[in-house]
């Protein structure tokens, strides 16, 4: 066997990845949840943390990976907006970057002057796609649950559509056990509005919340958080991609009936309080 000769010279080993730069694919869709078509042109803007741009250009195509420098600082929290001819603006802040955690964005652009299409969310559409959001609707309605939902498709497609979004969002949060919406007993139909669900959950979600904040899934949001929030005790952020943020605020009462809130799709922010016997009554509205 060959004896190995000392080296005369350094060995150079590179990393297995550049540590100053942080790789952040973004990918755009239309309002039909499709990839926007590969010859509309998309404005993009990058903005650091310092608020420098960094880059402002049209992209061809509904995919683009940006390679953003990695200071370890407050500056790797980028913001990133997508604009298109037609459509209305969208973006995301913050998009946390690391060398070692390549990050995806998915942006949705909304046709200006859209309507509400529900050829795919008919009742027994979602009584078959999405059974468990069909039996929380039908508790929370006096008669027929078909005919209250197409009544409330009909008169207020803005607020079905909101309930749609909404729930559909809570369904892919994972707490320790379960999504919020399994905690969900019944919504307050005629409550609804445009911007906010009304509705009730067992308050066994207020639990689960505060053992995903031990678990390190959530961050304590600030005291002054609580003293804009009325009776709020406690309140936590759960940040789980560059795509989703969730927000609970809870306050815990007893003797009388307590409200919480679950919001916005893409910036779902939470206000859930307890209300005996271990059932809580829900308000959903989008975060400023």
């Amino acid at each position: 066997m060959a004896q190995a000769k000392a080296a005369t010279e350094p060995i150079s080993i590179q990393p297995a990845v550049n540590p100053t730069t942080g790789l952040v694919t973004v990918n755009i869709f239309d309002g039909t949840r499709n990839a926007m078509p590969q010859d509309k042109q998309i404005l993009l803007t990058v903005i650091d943390g310092a608020q420098k741009q960094l880059y402002r250009d049209y992209i061809g195509g509904s995919s683009v990976t940006l390679e953003l420098p990695f200071h370890n600082n407050f500056a790797d929290k980028y913001s990133i907006i997508a604009f298109a001819d037609g459509y209305e603006q969208a973006g995301f802040q913050p998009v946390a970057i690391g060398p070692n955690a390549p990050q995806q964005l998915d942006l949705m652009l909304l046709p200006k002057h859209g309507t509400f299409q529900f050829a795919h969310a008919q009742w027994g559409d979602v009584v078959a796609m999405k059974p468990l959001f069909a039996e929380i609707f039908a508790a929370g309605v006096g008669g027929n649950a078909r005919d209250g939902y197409e009544q409330l498709m009909e008169d207020h497609p803005d607020r079905l559509a909101c309930l749609l979004n909404l729930t559909t969002a809570m369904q892919q949060i994972s707490l320790p056990q379960g999504t919020p919406l399994g905690y969900f007993r019944n919504f307050d139909i005629p409550n609804l509005a445009a911007d906010r669900i009304f509705g009730y959950a067992d308050a066994q979600l207020v639990d689960q919340v505060r053992l995903a904040a031990q678990q390190g899934e959530f961050d304590t949001e600030p005291a002054i958080d609580l003293a804009l929030h009325g009776d709020a005790t406690s309140s936590f952020k759960q940040i789980s991609s560059a795509k989703q943020t969730f927000s609970s605020r809870f306050m815990k009462r007893t003797g009388k009936r307590s409200t919480a809130s679950i919001a916005s799709m893409w910036n779902p922010t939470s206000i859930i309080t307890e209300t005996p016997p271990r059932t809580c009554c829900l308000k959903s509205f989008p975060m400023d």
